[in-house]
């Protein structure tokens, strides 16, 4: 198989992290550049922090010196990355250092575009807890279907290219009382070890069953020729046994006139002669097992030329 998979959820996009200098005032994407903005913060501000728990900011915004600082109890201290979670467009995920300690005030401040013209100034303050050492509950009853279709995206794009998408879903449950956020990381590879992960896409915990969507230029991938994992964990690091699945409950391949532009981000509505596993594969050997092709719909104006000459055989008979 050749393998020429590249990642086009959001987090392939750069992280907007800058430290200890900001590079840019605002960030760029394919689609053009996107003004930076006022963060909004995980914890809330005045809530409490655990002291091994991350601040999730999201927004595209910038930290670090000049223009953002962070303090403990008034005394200087610094932003590092939380590298247990992945790069995310315009989601940042900080720890302090050094490490604050249960009773302690951290406060971040500072304008957070970088501007002069249009500064956006705001402080958040948090009240350090004890740490958070609750495990979070782990996602259950992973599955997908999988969608090929001709490329999309590319140069002039929000999107970078993709053929084929995958449709998960699983079962979530958000965080007790006291315990800190949690997240989902989808993630997918061309093995079920995962030496290699080509794609992220992150996901905020929710109550009840949760669909996401990753995609990748994968040329003529075979159904079971990559495996979707996903992992729970909180903001304090505390992380869950993952589930991994290498199996599509369905998949189809959109015909070469398929409306990419339209079609490519929305999930299909899967029918029975889609189904894979369990469906007309479910014996079949994965060699000669493939996804069901859609057929182009005829126009409209075809179909109604169509109908008198039925009517027409119908008389003559």
């Amino acid at each position: 198989m050749v393998l020429r998979a590249r990642l086009v959820s959001s987090l392939a996009l750069t992280s907007l992290l800058v430290l200890p200098v900001v590079l840019a005032p605002r960030v760029v994407r394919a689609c053009g550049a996107i003004p930076l903005a006022l963060p909004m913060s995980t914890p809330a501000s005045g809530a409490e922090l655990p002291a091994n728990a991350a601040i999730r900011f999201d927004g595209p915004s910038v930290f670090g010196p000049p223009f953002v600082a962070v303090t403990v109890d008034g005394a200087p201290a610094a932003f590092e990355g939380a590298a247990e979670f992945p790069n995310a467009f315009a989601v940042n995920f900080l720890r302090i250092t050094p490490r604050p300690s249960p009773g302690q005030t951290v406060v971040v401040a500072g304008d957070f575009c970088a501007s002069e013209e249009s500064p956006c100034e705001a402080s958040f303050s948090f009240v350090v807890a004890a740490p958070d050492t609750t495990m979070p509950v782990a996602a259950a009853g992973l599955e997908f279907d999988l969608q090929q279709f001709p490329e999309a995206g590319g140069a002039g794009s929000c999107l970078a290219s993709q053929d084929h998408a995958w449709f998960a879903r699983w079962d979530s449950a958000v965080a007790g009382a006291n315990e800190s956020e949690v997240v989902h990381v989808l993630e997918i590879a061309a093995d079920e070890g995962f030496a290699e992960v080509l794609g992220q896409e992150l996901v905020t915990a929710g109550s009840g069953s949760i669909t996401a969507r990753i995609a990748l230029l994968a040329d003529e991938a075979a159904p079971e020729g990559y495996c979707l994992r996903v992992r729970t964990l909180d903001l304090a690091g505390n992380e869950s046994a993952s589930e991994t699945v290498c199996t599509p409950l369905h998949c189809l391949v959109e015909p070469d006139d398929f409306d990419v532009s339209q079609g490519a981000r929305a999930e299909p509505a899967w029918t029975d002669a889609d189904a894979y596993a369990g469906g007309p594969c479910g014996s079949a050997p994965k060699s000669s097992c493939e996804c069901a092709t859609r057929h182009s719909v005829p126009p409209a104006w075809l179909l109604w030329a169509v109908v008198p000459l039925v009517i027409r055989r119908r008389s003559r008979g």
